[in-house]
Order: C-alpha cells, then sequence, then structure tokens
C-alpha cells in the first residue's frame, strides 16, 4: 500500500511540474509576442485588429434580434372629455373671430368648463378635423 502512495504521489509531482512548466512557457511566448506586435509599425497593428473583427464578422453568429416591444399608448387621465372638445369645436365654428383667450372665457360662460388658454389652443390643434366637418355641415 506504501509503495502505491509513493507512485501517485510522484505521479502527481511529475504532472504537477508539467502543468507548471507549460504555463510558465505559454506566458513566456505571450510576453514574447507582445514584445514583438510593440515592435511592429502601428499600420501592422491596426491591421491585425481588423483581421481579427474580420474573422469574428464571418466565423461567430449574433444572437437573433427580439421583435420590438409595441406599447398601446393610453389617454392621459387629465384629457379634456370627447364631449367637451366637441363643444368647444362648435363655439369656434360659431364664433371664428374669438382667439383662444376669448374662446376660453366664453367656454366659460356657456359650457361651465373652465381651462387654460393653452389648453384650448392644443384642443383646436388636435381636433383639426371635427372643425372642418363642422364648418361644412354650417
Amino acid at each position: 500500500m506504501r509503495f502505491l502512495l509513493l507512485a501517485v504521489d510522484h505521479l502527481l509531482q511529475f504532472l504537477i511540474t508539467r502543468i507548471v512548466h507549460g504555463a510558465l512557457l505559454l506566458l513566456n511566448l505571450a510576453l514574447r509576442l507582445d514584445m514583438l506586435r510593440a515592435r511592429l509599425p502601428r499600420k501592422l497593428r491596426r491591421w491585425a485588429g481588423s483581421l481579427r473583427r474580420l474573422v469574428r464578422r464571418i466565423f461567430v453568429v449574433p444572437p437573433p434580434v427580439p421583435p420590438p416591444v409595441v406599447h398601446r399608448k393610453r389617454r392621459p387621465w387629465n384629457r379634456t372629455p370627447d364631449h367637451i372638445e366637441e363643444q368647444l369645436a362648435r363655439l369656434h365654428v360659431e364664433h371664428p373671430w374669438l382667439g383662444t383667450g376669448g374662446l376660453q372665457r366664453l367656454a366659460r360662460r356657456v359650457i361651465a368648463w373652465q381651462a387654460c388658454r393653452e389648453t384650448v389652443r392644443r384642443i383646436l390643434l388636435r381636433r383639426r378635423e371635427l372643425l372642418v366637418a363642422l364648418e361644412q355641415q354650417r
């Protein structure tokens, strides 16, 4: 039994020395190649990089691109209701000479809806098709 343990010990020592010797050789080779690369002109170093990129482009398969995620656009929580926008469009068609400020004050009195001038302007821009349809009906 002792002889077997001694043989296994010698075998492991031999394998470990070979592995360490091989690692030292590889490290020495890497250092020498790096020194040689540093001696090369810059053009050749760039070519080596471009050759590596070319090899990657040819042999490496890129991962598939996942399909784009389609988000359904929700209506904003503070959006003016459609029936009020339609009433505002009717007021604009009935009183085309009023600007957004005048239309805002008129809407406050007539339909009891209060908003700023910019909101009135955005509604009129957003509902252009409705304005055209109302003007054609008139």
